[in-house]
This record gives C-alpha cells, structure tokens and sequence, in this order.
C-alpha cells in the first residue's frame, strides 16, 4: 500500500510548496522569486515524484499500518463479514456512528495477530476507544 501526499515523493519541499505557482501564499512566491532571482531554483526539485510505497512489515508505527494494502484489504474484509454495525452497543452509520474496525487482541501486545481476520471485530469508536487496549472482548 502507498502513503502518498497529493505532492508525491518529495512531499511539498523545503519552503512549502510544489510546482505551479496558482495556489502559492505571497511569502512563498518571494521565496520562489528570490530563489530565480539567485539561480538557485531548480524547478525539478519541486515537481511531483513517483507514489511512495509503505511496505507491509511487522512492527510498523500504526500511522504506516494502517496504511497498508494488506491492512485495507483487511479491514474490507471484516466490514463485508461482520457488517457496518458496532458489535457491542449496535450502533450504525444511520444512526451517525463512525465505525472502526478493531483488534480483539491489541497489536501493542499481540503483533503477530495484527492481519488475522478473526481477531478483528467492528466496533463504533466510542466502545473502540472505550475498550483501549486493556480490554480482549469479543463482542461479536
């Protein structure tokens, strides 16, 4: 899976933006201006690279997991089985709920159970952030 910014690779650069000048605040057209002005500009450097690839590995900070294929494949997959309704209170998106998909067993104490389908649950995010990670309930 890709962690990805609209700028690609090089993110936005150093001083804030990439490419076109259409969107740009007043202080960073004097940059780029300055910039030009000292042959300093390399407008290469702020064009848009190839799409940054996370690869899966255990471990990962959960701002990258999560942003893993196998993770979003996951979670696609829980959702399809379980349903988009919370397991422990019932809640729904209808009834204005945001839903997460869960891990029974938390992956700060059980990483190799992190892409296990059936230690997976769906859970709105007040139980989620309820049950923390000091809670193993399996409310499906």
């Amino acid at each position: 899976m890709s962690l990805t910014t609209k700028y690609g690779k090089t993110g936005i650069g150093r001083n804030g933006f990439c490419g076109s000048t259409a969107s740009l605040s007043q202080k960073q057209k004097s940059i780029l201006g300055s910039q030009k002005k000292r042959g300093k500009y390399n407008p290469s450097k702020y064009k848009s690279g190839p799409v940054v690839t996370i690869v899966y590995g255990p471990a990962l900070p959960g701002q990258e997991f999560y942003q893993t294929r196998e993770w979003l494949d996951l979670r696609y997959q829980a959702l399809a089985k379980y349903g988009a309704t919370c397991q422990c209170c019932g809640a729904t998106r209808q009834s204005g709920a945001t839903l997460q998909v869960d891990h029974i067993k938390p992956r700060s104490t059980h990483p190799m159970l992190e892409l296990q389908l059936d230690n997976l649950q769906v859970l709105c995010r007040e139980c989620n952030i309820g049950k923390s990670n000091k809670s193993v309930d399996d409310w499906r």
